[in-house]
């Protein structure tokens, strides 16, 4: 009808109605740019991705000041630890990649968490051979022996310019300061309450309750804690007064870390796995890292024209991603764990013969019908974990992920230190077949051993074109870690989207079991076609967070830290 023939009351109406639309339009485009603006940086010599404002601008100061890119790690690292006490913190672990632009070389450091000598492959068992609920989750028997303070301090030792004193002020300043408890911290207190010990209630409760959003988060003991690494270095952690708590608290708690398990860790340098993908070449953490299924993945779908797929049958490129990801996560339950106590076959599984072995089975199951069942495991939850991606104009980097595991990690506070104690032995497979907190099916390979390292999902990851650094890449959340740093390198390399498009973007996840699509909903009526082949669907926000800092040729430097959290990087 045209807009002339409209009655006055009429075309008033029509009139409002368009000024609404207008006005909605422009509200929905402010709150996109400015959710970008936050989550977005460039520079022309540092950036820094990280899971906290704080944090990366505690590595900016720190590089600001005449540090290099590693002492700026070190200090977001120990920041982060204080200002995300639920993902991550000096009592738990994690790997690095460095790449040095002065060697060329680049270094894959473990300092993940390790089983005690007291711990056994039937340790969370009863009698019965029955699984103990919840004991490899929360409480003392439930930690592993950390390794972030000497994994950090190894680094800044081998590459820093400035001194401990210098790089820790920051987090240092925040811990006995304190901070503003943001919206997750203060959700993730709620959640975890019930379980956490006296001394973790003292630091995160007020009268019983979570700290409120906005309320001040003091930390004098952890703040203590960090002056003493400052004067004795890891040291403290390992042989001294600190480490005498931790050993002296687990004692009398029944925990099954000794003062011998503290001394004796060390931190393992392992080689890192790389695979050439079209002109790129990419780099990413070994077992008992996942980053040689995310290689599997990747491989399975590099000789696949996916551009065109996705631009003439998307729902056949998404059926296509799924069962690519459905195989490199089944391979994952069979064969993930120690490479210094089982055989990991990495060559083999990014064999040719294998991959196209695989690839045909791939191909076969995104073209037929498929069955699909499963349910969510319970105490699949929000993200937690944290990333770091940093860079500078050189081409120096390091890309890093840490964490205690689940959210608190074990709930448990060392009294008189501040540190919350992991729990990954959660990441071991309790028996053939059980999942962890995740989901994850575990297999023989990552059954419980004295000083063995658990199976892990952290895939921290390099990108290279022609021996130049161009992306440095990592994720938190848990299983869904490999297949988020998947899309968002496809984003990125494939389908030429920016870098915050990249990391924006919406993402699926498949761990083979549960046999479950996990999709974002803005993808839900794009995906509900396949609903008919026999998928089944959970639509929820992904999971993981990717944190990205990228390189153009001519130093120019971009990092995002991914808008679905907290996280703002920084950038000069």
């Amino acid at each position: 009808m045209s807009l002339l023939k409209l009655s006055s009351k009429q075309r008033k109406l029509f009139t409002l109605l368009h000024i609404i639309l207008v006005i909605f339009s422009f509200l929905f485009f402010t709150v996109c740019k400015a959710k970008e603006s936050s989550s977005y940086a460039r520079g022309n010599t540092f950036a820094i991705a990280t899971d906290h404002e704080l944090a990366s601008e505690a590595g900016k100061k720190v590089f600001q000041k005449g540090g290099n890119v590693f002492d700026a790690y070190v200090a977001a690292s120990f920041a982060i630890s204080v200002l995300r006490p639920q993902s991550t913190g000096l009592a738990g672990g994690g790997f690095a990649l460095v790449k040095s632009a002065k060697s060329g070389s680049i270094e894959a450091y473990d300092f993940r968490e390790r089983a005690p000598q007291l711990a056994s492959e039937k340790m969370y068992l009863d009698s019965k051979g029955e699984i103990i609920e919840n004991q490899s989750l929360f409480g003392y028997k439930a930690v592993g022996v950390p390794g972030n303070v000497k994994g950090l301090l190894t680094i800044h030792k081998r590459y820093g310019y400035l001194s401990l004193e210098q790089v820790l002020e920051p987090a240092l300043r925040l811990a006995n300061e304190g901070f503003s408890v943001y919206e997750d911290l203060h959700l993730a207190i709620d959640k975890s309450k019930t379980e956490m010990n006296e001394a973790a209630q003292s630091i995160f409760l007020r009268n019983g309750n979570a700290l409120k959003t906005g309320s001040v988060l003091v930390q004098k003991d952890l703040g203590n804690t960090i002056q003493k690494i400052i004067l004795n270095g890891e040291k403290e952690f390992y042989e001294l007064e600190t480490a005498n708590s931790i050993a002296r608290s687990m004692q009398l708690n029944k925990g099954f870390i000794s003062l011998k398990d503290l001394k004796d860790y060390k931190v393992i340098e392992r080689k890192p796995l790389k695979i050439n993908y079209k002109q790129y070449e990419i780099i990413s953490f070994p077992p008992p890292s996942s980053g040689v299924f995310l290689f599997e993945i990747l491989k399975f779908l590099e000789h696949q024209n996916i551009q065109s797929l996705y631009t003439d049958d998307p729902i056949a490129y998404y059926r296509l991603l799924i069962e690519a990801m459905k195989q490199g996560y089944e391979d994952r339950s069979i064969h993930g764990g120690d490479p210094d106590f089982s055989f990991v076959p990495v060559e083999a599984l990014l064999s040719r013969d294998y991959l196209a072995d695989r690839t045909i089975e791939v191909l076969r199951k995104s073209r037929s019908d498929v069955k699909s069942s499963g349910e969510i495991p319970k105490t699949l939850e929000s993200y937690n974990t944290t990333h770091i991606s940093v860079m500078d104009s050189m081409g120096n980097a390091v890309s890093s992920t840490h964490s205690v595991n689940y959210i608190f990690g074990s709930r448990i506070v060392i009294p008189g230190t501040g540190l919350i104690m992991n729990d990954t032995m959660d990441d071991f497979a309790t028996s053939v077949g059980s999942s962890n907190a995740y989901g994850l099916v575990g297999g023989s390979k990552n059954l419980i051993e004295a000083n063995k390292t658990p199976l892990s999902s952290m895939s921290p990851t390099f990108i290279q074109e022609n021996g130049q650094m161009l992306i440095a890449i990592g994720a938190p959340g848990g299983s869904f870690i490999p297949t988020a740093i998947l899309q968002t390198i496809l984003n990125r390399l494939e389908f030429a989207m920016s870098p915050y498009d990249a990391v924006a973007s919406p993402r699926v996840h498949h761990q083979n079991q549960p046999n479950l699509v996990f999709a974002e909903q803005n993808l839900s009526n794009k995906l509900r076609t396949l609903e008919e082949f026999g998928y089944k669907f959970k639509f929820t926000e992904n999971r993981a967070k990717v944190f990205m800092v990228e390189r153009e040729k001519n130093g120019h430097l971009h990092a995002v830290s991914d808008p679905r959290g907290q996280g703002t990087p920084s950038a000069y």
